[in-house]
């Protein structure tokens, strides 16, 4: 991948959970490419690339975003923690700025984590 950094689903994030049936406290990891010099990365600054507000890093590296598919319970706290949206205003969120051509592309969905070679 030549011409961007993974940021996926190294740093990891505690997120809390609101759910009555999940009121215990929820981790889930972040992955950022090893390639990516920044490590302290706040929970304002996470929410800015995931929302494609920062779309490169501090070295000009363009940031790729993945996330799980929405079958995924991981899925579902990273749309409440960090979107503050449900699945359906995530997808129209994502669709206007592809529309606006606001971004080059969308955020891949990854299903299964793998790690091939050179990947995360």
């Amino acid at each position: 991948m030549r011409n961007g950094v993974l940021i996926g689903l190294s740093l990891i994030v505690t997120l809390f959970s609101t759910s009555k049936a999940c009121a215990a406290e929820t981790s889930i990891a972040i992955v950022v490419h090893p390639s990516v010099a920044e490590s302290n990365i706040t929970m304002e600054q996470l929410r800015r690339l995931f929302l494609a507000e920062q779309q490169f890093w501090a070295d000009k590296t363009r940031v790729i975003l993945l996330l799980r598919a929405p079958v995924a319970a991981d899925r579902d706290l990273i749309l409440d923690r960090i979107y503050h949206m449900d699945e359906n205003e995530f997808r129209r969120y994502w669709i206007a700025k592809i529309f606006r051509a606001e971004v080059q592309h969308g955020i891949g969905v990854v299903e299964h984590v793998l790690r091939p070679q050179g990947g995360f």
